[in-house]
């Protein structure tokens, strides 16, 4: 098995952040209810000070680019326990 290189993990990171905004929006009608509701999107940039890319470079060099959202607190059960909370079906 190939190790997980840095770039290859913010290619990573970065696609499951767009399949997750994408199924989020496609489903804005259950927000709040059955699905937390999505509060904001956050690009955080955490480029190096000290770096050696120009400042147009940096701007657009996605690895230094952290992206998420930010869900709405629904005080229930953790999924990791869906198992043992949720009936099996016949």
């Amino acid at each position: 098995m190939m190790p997980k290189t840095k770039p290859f993990l913010a290619d990573e990171h970065l696609r499951l952040y767009k399949t997750e905004r994408k199924a989020y929006h496609a489903l804005t009608d259950h927000q709040g209810g059955v699905l937390p509701q999505i509060l904001a999107t956050v690009d955080l940039d955490i480029t190096p000070t000290d770096s050696d890319l120009g400042s147009t470079q940096q701007r657009a060099f996605e690895p230094f680019k952290v992206k998420g959202l930010l869900l709405q607190y629904i005080d229930d059960f953790n999924l990791w326990d869906i198992a043992h909370r949720c009936p099996r079906s016949q």
